[in-house]
């Protein structure tokens, strides 16, 4: 797994940030001087997804089946999604274990945060690594659902949550706020929820600004 990185001098926290589907992590490491500014001494990583899209252009962290109704959540494609992303997730872990070795960092001063589908990963490596991670955040995440293969019995931690999803959003289902909101709710986990007002699907000022602030935040 490809990873871009940026580093402090003094590094008391670590943050691994994913693309979206048909980017890669240099996408995101445009951001890196702006969550410096707001968090300098965090060590931030921008890892890229292994597989490259069926065009070509940019990677994807699953494959995205055809959806038979648009604007709603098709389970059976959920579900092959699903496998995709869990076998992320595995990837990501092996990738922050490794990482967390060389930094050298407790595993609980790591957070996770992903756009889109990186959303979705973010979710799923923070609920089943085998190590407790500190926070995860999900912009514009890929809606949090049980599954065949994701069940209670796969989560190992409940890390604390930062949801975010923009009124205009016209990729993502329009319940998929609410749907992941309840998956985590019913895991014992009460995340902070934000529905941003006039945002599509994507990552403006008040979103930054709110992620930050959360991440700024000692765990209870």
């Amino acid at each position: 797994m490809t990873l871009l990185s940026h580093k402090p001098k003094t590094i008391k926290k670590a943050l691994f940030f994913l693309h979206g589907y048909g980017t890669d992590g240099q996408d995101l490491y445009s951001m890196a001087p702006m969550l410096s500014a707001c968090l300098p001494d965090t060590a931030f990583f921008f890892p890229t997804a292994k597989e490259k899209t069926p065009s070509g252009f940019g990677f994807e962290w699953f494959p995205l089946p055809s959806f038979e109704n648009k604007g709603t959540v098709d389970f059976k494609a959920y579900d092959v999604m699903m496998k995709g992303a869990l076998k992320s997730a595995k990837s990501l872990q092996e990738t922050i274990k490794q990482t967390q070795k060389e930094l050298p960092l407790p595993f609980e001063k790591i957070s996770v945060a992903g756009f889109s589908q990186g959303g979705l990963v973010a979710l799923l490596t923070g609920l089943t690594a085998p190590f407790p991670l500190s926070k995860v955040v999900s912009l514009s995440g890929v809606p949090l659902l049980l599954s065949k293969d994701f069940s209670m019995e796969n989560i190992k931690n409940k890390p604390a949550v930062f949801l975010s999803k923009g009124t205009e959003d016209d990729v993502l289902p329009t319940e998929s706020l609410s749907l992941t909101e309840k998956t985590l709710l019913d895991l014992g986990i009460t995340p902070e929820s934000h529905l941003i007002k006039g945002l599509s699907h994507g990552i403006n000022e008040e979103v930054f600004l709110l992620m930050i602030e959360f991440l700024k935040k000692e765990n209870a």
